[in-house]
């Protein structure tokens, strides 16, 4: 039996054939460049430059089309060998493409089952763009590999009468994804391993874009001090202070100017007010109801916090909700006592070495990303792209959307104040906010590479079964992220035009105005 898969290709298709052929490691889920073969009598190096050189990336209109396609031809576990793969593949990449698409194949036997991974141009022997969609395709694909399979002597899944599993449904459950519970458990069981202290476990995974609470910073909170937080919803302003309700209940509180600060401007606001203080009470009315102490209202208040919230809790990059690890399982051993437990019988003496220099360089974005890749490869994390709110955090939206914000908001303040003023006398000002352009400009390219790397890392999580994504689901991936990115890099380009020109003109200006001053000195004299 042979089960088959595929995905369109972003960037270069060179990555994919390097990939595949795994030169990192020396060959060796080839044997050695064993299983090797490419289409056309060419060698797999000289149809890696081909088809880089006939791609439509950076030649086409429609910059995000498949620049080629990876399929995986995958015998059942313990079923046939290398040369029996290689062969069949071969015959069923020249079955689907009608002898036009040229290819190279590599056979990976690392795994329990060997498996084929060919890398196709999208760009047909006729000219012609190759366009696949792979929901549609799929009954022709599975059909082509029923037949070799049938021809060779391998047996094929049988659909029944009956409405069970569709082939599509079937190969779902093989490629399952997890959910944030399993993800997270996963994680813990995979982190617990490389690190000496409960600490280090959570410096860890926070620098890899987990939060954690555990309640474990309350021990450094001023015991002499009420301190919350409050919505601008819970808030009244008055002349003479604020009327506060106090989270977790319906009465109110008089709180004076010198105890509130705004902490969001219009948001949220920081109250902080001395234990041995009385504050004014009023009912769910705002109607006065006399005097009450502050430590009582800390003690409630904090009896109302602690409830629900107990233990430690975390939450997946990207989700908005905290998973309570006490609910993981049903022994316990997701626990804060317990992982600290688990962490000691580890008997480790120093945390892993990579582990404690991501610990000690968090900023480091490129370190985070490698690091949070190879624990999930470790951890065998299988998730669904668009759903994935690991993925979601990874691709950073939000993050591009500020940038873009960001971007709006500079350049219209520039234009409005450059109509305010005259460019002559600000010449120094002009020069400045040009050279904070290209600085935004350099950065906007470095966001670009840096998107096209995590495409590229993407599509390569993708073979190894970390993540499963669709093309449509790359497809838009890019356009949300990539196209925002192109279009800001495009008006800087042409605020930095017509900077340049305004400086020019207004040197210009200048030096007229220094010859006439000139001239005039002379006259006088």
């Amino acid at each position: 039996m042979a089960t088959t898969r595929g995905w369109g290709l972003k960037g270069k298709i060179s990555d994919a054939i390097n990939y595949i052929l795994d030169f990192k490691n020396g060959e060796e889920k080839t044997s050695g460049g064993t299983y090797v073969y490419a289409s056309e009598d060419y060698t797999a190096l000289e149809s890696s430059y081909r088809m880089n050189m006939n791609s439509l990336y950076g030649k086409d209109k429609n910059k995000y089309k498949n620049v080629g396609y990876h399929f995986q031809f995958s015998l059942a576990p313990g079923e046939g060998d290398p040369d029996d793969c290689l062969r069949m593949a071969r015959e069923w990449i020249e079955g689907i493409s009608n002898g036009k698409a040229e290819y190279v194949i590599a056979v990976h036997v690392d795994k329990k089952s060997i498996h084929a991974h060919i890398v196709a141009n999208s760009t047909l022997n006729d000219g012609k763009y190759w366009k696949i969609f792979f929901k549609k395709d799929k009954n022709r694909f599975r059909a082509a590999a029923d037949r070799i399979c049938r021809k060779y002597g391998y047996s094929v899944l049988e659909e029944t009468k009956t409405r069970g599993r569709t082939y599509f449904e079937w190969m779902e459950d093989q490629n399952h994804n997890d959910s944030n519970r399993i993800l997270l458990k996963k994680v813990l069981d995979e982190a617990v391993k490389k690190v000496s202290s409960y600490d280090d476990l959570k410096a860890y995974m926070e620098a890899i874009g987990f939060k954690i609470y555990d309640n474990q910073n309350n021990k450094e909170v001023d015991k002499n001090i009420f301190r919350f937080t409050a919505d601008i919803k819970l808030i009244t302003e008055r002349a003479d202070g604020y009327m506060i309700r106090v989270p977790y209940q319906k009465d109110y509180i008089h709180v004076e100017p010198e105890y509130f600060k705004w902490i969001k401007e219009g948001k949220t606001a920081e109250i902080k007010i001395p234990i041995d203080k009385k504050v004014g009470h009023f009912d769910m009315e705002q109607n006065y109801t006399g005097m009450v102490s502050v430590e009582k209202l800390k003690q409630a208040f904090e009896d109302k916090t602690k409830k629900g919230r107990d233990g430690l809790r975390i939450k997946i990059p990207g989700s908005q909700r905290a998973i309570r690890t006490k609910y993981l399982d049903e022994e316990g051993n997701y626990t804060l006592e317990m992982l600290t437990k688990r962490i000691k019988q580890n008997g480790r003496y120093e945390t892993d070495p990579e582990v404690q220099n991501l610990i000690d360089h968090p900023d480091d974005y490129t370190q985070v990303e490698q690091q949070r890749r190879d624990l999930f490869q470790q951890a065998e994390i299988h998730m669904d792209f668009l759903k994935s709110t690991v993925y979601r955090s990874i691709r950073q939206e939000n993050y591009f959307k500020w940038k873009s914000e960001q971007m709006v908001k500079k350049m219209d303040k520039f234009n409005y104040e450059n109509l305010l003023e005259k460019d002559r006398k600000n010449l120094n000002v002009l020069e400045s906010r040009k050279e904070q352009l290209s600085k935004e400009l350099k950065t906007i390219y470095q966001d670009i590479k840096r998107f096209d790397e995590q495409v590229n890392q993407i599509m390569l999580d993708q073979i190894e079964n970390v993540v499963n994504a669709e093309d449509m689901d790359l497809e838009t991936f890019i356009k949300e992220n990539r196209v925002p990115l192109e279009q800001r890099k495009s008006e800087l380009k042409k605020m930095i035009s017509l900077y340049n020109d305004r400086i020019s003109n207004a040197k210009q200006q200048e030096q007229k105005k220094q010859k006439q001053q000139q001239r005039e000195i002379f006259i006088t004299r």
